[in-house]
């Protein structure tokens, strides 16, 4: 569907922009699944969860400071 390719197109941004892959061989339940890697680097580590939150913020600031910007003129 469309909306998993807008998903992906998400993840894969976020993956870049924190030098990280995602994807590959996961498991779910217990059952195994290939998904498309997403994002080019090393494999994920706990602390880069953090480092999503923090772009997550710099993001949401951005978006922010544009709509203010438009709003105000």
């Amino acid at each position: 569907a469309a909306s998993d390719v807008y998903k992906r197109q998400v993840m894969a941004s976020g993956a870049a922009a924190l030098g990280i892959s995602l994807g590959g061989r996961v498991c779910y339940n217990g059952e195994p699944s290939e998904r498309p890697v997403l994002g080019s680097g090393r494999a994920p580590q706990l602390g880069d969860i953090e480092a999503c939150f923090a772009l997550q913020k710099r993001v949401l600031y951005v978006f922010v400071t544009i709509l203010l910007g438009i709003a105000l003129c």
